[in-house]
This record gives C-alpha cells, sequence and structure tokens, in this order.
C-alpha cells in the first residue's frame, strides 16, 4: 500500500488511494498497525493462563452481541 501511494504521489497525487489516506491520516494506519503489533506481543508472551483469560476479554470486547 506505501509503494501504491508513493507511486500515485509521484505521478501527480489524482488517485483515490491517496485521498483515502490523505483523508484519514498516515497517523490512523500507524496507530492501527502498532495496536496489533502489540497484540500479537502480548499473546506470545504472556503464560498460557493469563493467554486464555486475554483471548477472553478480547473476544468479549470485539465481538457482536447482536
Amino acid at each position: 500500500m506505501a509503494i501504491r501511494g508513493y507511486n500515485a504521489y509521484q505521478s501527480g497525487g489524482q488517485s483515490n488511494l491517496l485521498k483515502v489516506v490523505c483523508q484519514d491520516g498516515i497517523s490512523y494506519y500507524i496507530y492501527a498497525l502498532a495496536l496489533a503489533f502489540t497484540d500479537i506481543i502480548l499473546a506470545l508472551e504472556l503464560p498460557v493462563r493469563n493467554l486464555i483469560i486475554f483471548l477472553i476479554i478480547y473476544f468479549e470486547a470485539y465481538t457482536d452481541p447482536a
């Protein structure tokens, strides 16, 4: 995605991808990537007992109650 965004910027910046990145902000994508890495690191570093608790809380927070 970064390569396509850079190519769009070099070609004049008239692509839809560049518009979306500029509208939402690059910081949003960096923040989302950091959260994803944090989740992975926590899942790999926690002991098994804590991992089960972490997964229960994670799935309760991100599942749709409907």
